[in-house]
């Protein structure tokens, strides 16, 4: 993956370590404290075929392995919510009122794309909808883990004015995790105030693609992510006021 360099200030890396390593006790059994995990199937099968998007849903199947606070749910029954995500296989995630807070679905890194051109922006342009609606991984992608093929990134979803049908711009939540050796993504959009930022940190910590891959979960030791929340070949410029 081409390098990317961020610049952020101390304090914010500061706040990022603290929130990822709060909540991580785990059970005498193993469970982790305040979440469940939860396996997201991908393709699903629920997606309507056509000649335009068959390479996309007949590729191997895969799985996401995804923690959410306790009394959290996924389904993948059809939600007219965050129906402008362009993913595939749309799963819903509810919270423990029952309320519907987010989706997630995913698509193919475009195979057009050399190794120079493995940026972010290009390879996440499909989420979007013109200008009204995108995730807006230019602006704003700061990556919470990444190795050779995989980076994991927060990000902000736009809404414009069309979207809000006239009322103000708004943005959500959003994460985006790639793994280039499978060529394959996943975006997962929040409503903004549906979860803390350390929620939205631990979240994100949380996901592996490549469960099926290799048949045996590849989650993250989560104790070297909270220490290092950012890894691999992502450059950090601190800046010290």
């Amino acid at each position: 993956m081409k390098r990317i360099v961020l610049k952020i200030v101390l304090t914010l890396g500061v706040v990022l370590a603290v929130s990822g390593c709060a909540g991580r006790e785990k059970t005498e059994e193993g469970n982790l404290v305040g979440y469940s995990e939860h396996i997201i199937e991908f393709p699903s099968g629920n997606d309507e075929e056509t000649e335009y998007n068959q390479e996309t849903l007949t590729i191997d199947a895969f799985t996401l392995e995804i923690a959410l606070p306790d009394g959290w749910s996924v389904s993948d029954q059809a939600n007219d919510a965050y129906g402008l995500m362009s993913c595939f296989s749309k799963n819903y995630i509810y919270d423990k009122n029952g309320e519907c807070v987010g989706a997630v679905g995913y698509n193919v890194v475009p195979s057009d794309l050399d190794e120079d051109s493995l940026i972010p922006i290009a390879i996440y342009n499909q989420i979007a909808l013109g200008n009204d609606y995108c995730f807006d991984v230019k602006e704003n992608y700061d990556v919470v883990s990444s190795s050779d093929k995989v980076e994991t990134a927060l990000t902000d979803v736009y809404y414009s004015s069309v979207i809000t049908d006239g009322s103000e711009e708004k943005k959500n939540k959003g994460i985006v995790s790639c793994d280039l050796t499978h060529g394959v993504y996943v975006a997962i959009e929040f409503e903004d105030d549906a979860l803390s930022d350390e929620q939205y940190f631990y979240i994100a910590n949380s996901l592996s693609l490549d469960r099926s891959f290799n048949g045996e979960s590849g989650r993250k030791d989560q104790t070297e992510a909270c220490a290092v929340p950012h890894i691999g070949n992502v450059e950090v410029t601190y800046h010290f006021d």
